[in-house]
Parts: structure tokens; C-alpha cells; sequence
């Protein structure tokens, strides 16, 4: 079970031993540590990752300064279970120093941070998803591809797709303005690659997999659940591409599946119309995870544990891909609508309010 895991209540059946959320979570608690270290930070609410690090290692502060031990403990970590270099921890200590000098500039920093994180894995995963493919035992291999890749983020001024492009520039303004490093970059999304490829897929993944239907995946930094506005945003997608799942229970006691546009609601009158039934209503949240098998913010109608009615609202139609959640907090698929509907054997109709 992942470091972490314990912490979060999570099934030991869905971490690995080394996995993404907890490289993650070790590069927080060091970046939160000298943060807290260089600014004399007392209050250990300040640095959350720091104050979860402390409480699950049982780490005591040193010499009375938050962020010390806890700095090393975390440097430590990384170095011996993820091979991560000298180099990597010099960086970010540089650009703390330099970005960070009071207290009020330390929440801009990591908003400016995550978001340079979020958009440079949005824009890895989508240029090398086939190189995603190739077997863990190619290490050098997939460490030069990402090299080459990051390298092309950085210098490459001209890209087919207007997203990837406007995605692109925007990775490389956060590079300037932190002060990172190709070098550092290849050495953060490699080993995010290559922990990726060892984590279990989801239902929903194994389902497209077994059709043989293409499929993109999409992972962003989450804790808890998140709204699908939220999670939009930090893809960098527009609001008509990102579906959410809605479960609902039928006048005769059946359960539905309607998928709408994230800031869009459900019409329920047009949505038992859909289905068939007099009315239609919500599940209570409680109820998801006993009917689909999914968790909230994970739910998805590929996979669910019973193949429910799925209605599609028919904005879909105008959209070539898709993107819903991929059956876990973290993870989202992109594909085409038509493929969507081939997999939860779908329909469409006019199901939002207008």
C-alpha cells in the first residue's frame, strides 16, 4: 500500500507500492517543507501536506523550525524510492527562495506551481500517448522520448492543434517565470510515466480496453471530490467537451444514467421522457457507490455493475470527443461520442434545461 494510503482510507487494492499520488504528494511535502523552513512558518495549518506528512511518520521538529526535518525526511524519500537527483531539490530551492519571500507570497507561488504541473502533464499526455504504451522495461527508451518531447514544449513554435499550442506557450511561460528547468521538467513527468504505467485501471478503462475502443486518459492532482467546472479548468477544456454522470431512479423503481455538460442542469421531465418513465429522480450521494460501483466524482456509466439505460444529452453530437470521468477521483477518458455510446450502449436525446 502506498505511503499515503493509510492516511486517506484508501483500499490497498487501488495503491501500488510506489504510485503517482504519493510521488505527488512527497513533492508537495517538499516544496511545503522549504517553504515553511525559509519563512519561519509556525502555524503547521499553513503547510497541510507537511502537517499530514508529520502526523503519519511521526516526525519531530527540529530545533523548534517547522520544515526542517520534515525536508530532509521527504528529500530522503524521493531520492531512495524514486531515484530522484540532487539537481531536482536545488531547483525547487532556488526558485522558493526567489519566488517566496514573505508569507503573502506563498499561496501565489503554489497556485502558479500547480497549475504548471496540471497543464505540462495535460500537454505530455497528449503528445506521447502512444509512446505511453510502451513496456515498463524500456526505461532508457521512455526517458529519452520525454527528454526529446519536453524539449519540443520548450522550443517549438508551431503546432498543428490551436489547444496543444495555446497549452504549450502557457507551459512555458510558467517555466520562465518559476525558473525550472528542462532538465528538471523530464525528470518530474518521467517518473510520473512511469509510476502511471504501473497503477491499475479503473473498470471503465479495462471495459474500453476489452472492446478494443481508443481511448485518452487524463490524470490531474485530486484529493476528494471536485466539480466538473473545476476539474474543466484545470484540463483546460471547454465546458461543452466535459460530461458528468448523474444516476437516477426511476418511477418504477429502475435506475438511469443521464450525461449532461458540466455547467449545464438536468431536466427531469425531459429526462423521464427519455427514459421511458413517468418521473425520474436524483439517488441520494450516499446511494452511488451501492448502485454503480464508483464513488462520487468517479462515476462513470462505462462499467457501472449493472448495465442501466444511458442517455447522452445530444449537445454530445456536436462535439468530435468527449471527455468523462474515468472511474476514480483523478482520472479522465476522452473519446469519441460515437465510441462513448458503443460502450455504455447509450442513446441521445434533449435531456438539459434550457
Amino acid at each position: 500500500m502506498g505511503i499515503f494510503a493509510k492516511l486517506f482510507n484508501k483500499n490497498s487494492e487501488e495503491v501500488s507500492s510506489k504510485n503517482v499520488e504519493d510521488f505527488v504528494s512527497l513533492t508537495r511535502v517538499y516544496f511545503q517543507s522549504v517553504i515553511a523552513a525559509n519563512l519561519g512558518i509556525t502555524n503547521i495549518r499553513f503547510v497541510p501536506d507537511v502537517a499530514n506528512f508529520k502526523r503519519l511518520f511521526k516526525i519531530p521538529t527540529q530545533g523548534g523550525r517547522l520544515g526542517q526535518a520534515e525536508k530532509t525526511a521527504s528529500r530522503k524519500m524521493l531520492m531512495q524510492d524514486y531515484g530522484i537527483s540532487e539537481n531536482f531539490f536545488k531547483e525547487i530551492d532556488a526558485s522558493v527562495k526567489k519566488h517566496c519571500r514573505t508569507q503573502n507570497d506563498v499561496q501565489g507561488y503554489l497556485f502558479m506551481y500547480q497549475g504548471f504541473s496540471n497543464d505540462l502533464m495535460m500537454l505530455m499526455g497528449n503528445l506521447m500517448q502512444w509512446k505511453f504504451r510502451m513496456p515498463s522495461i524500456f526505461k532508457g527508451a521512455l526517458r529519452s522520448m520525454t527528454e526529446k518531447t519536453v524539449h519540443e514544449v520548450c522550443t517549438k513554435t508551431v503546432w498543428k492543434k490551436d489547444d496543444v499550442h495555446k497549452t504549450a506557450m502557457t507551459v512555458r511561460q510558467y517555466k520562465e517565470r518559476l525558473g525550472y528547468s528542462e532538465q528538471w521538467m523530464t525528470e518530474y513527468v518521467y517518473n510520473i510515466v512511469l509510476l502511471a504505467k504501473k497503477e491499475p485501471k479503473t473498470n471503465a478503462m479495462r471495459m474500453l480496453e476489452r472492446a478494443k475502443i481508443p481511448f485518452e486518459v487524463h490524470r490531474y492532482e485530486c484529493k476528494e471530490f471536485i466539480d466538473g467546472i473545476t476539474i474543466a479548468d484545470m484540463l483546460n477544456e471547454p465546458y461543452e467537451r466535459v460530461f458528468k454522470t448523474l444516476v437516477t431512479e426511476g418511477k418504477g423503481g429502475g435506475y438511469f444514467v443521464f450525461v449532461i455538460p458540466i455547467d449545464q442542469e438536468l431536466d427531469l421531465k425531459k429526462a423521464a421522457k427519455a427514459a421511458g418513465e413517468k418521473s425520474v429522480e436524483m439517488i441520494h450521494v450516499k446511494d452511488i457507490n451501492k448502485i454503480t460501483g464508483y464513488i462520487r466524482g468517479g462515476c462513470t456509466a462505462i462499467g457501472m455493475k449493472k448495465d442501466y439505460p444511458t442517455v447522452l444529452d445530444e449537445s454530445a453530437n456536436a462535439q468530435e470527443k468527449i471527455i468523462v470521468s474515468g472511474g476514480k477521483n483523478g482520472i479522465q477518458i476522452e473519446l469519441t461520442t460515437e465510441d462513448y455510446l458503443k460502450a455504455c450502449k447509450g442513446k441521445t436525446a434533449d435531456i438539459t434545461l434550457r
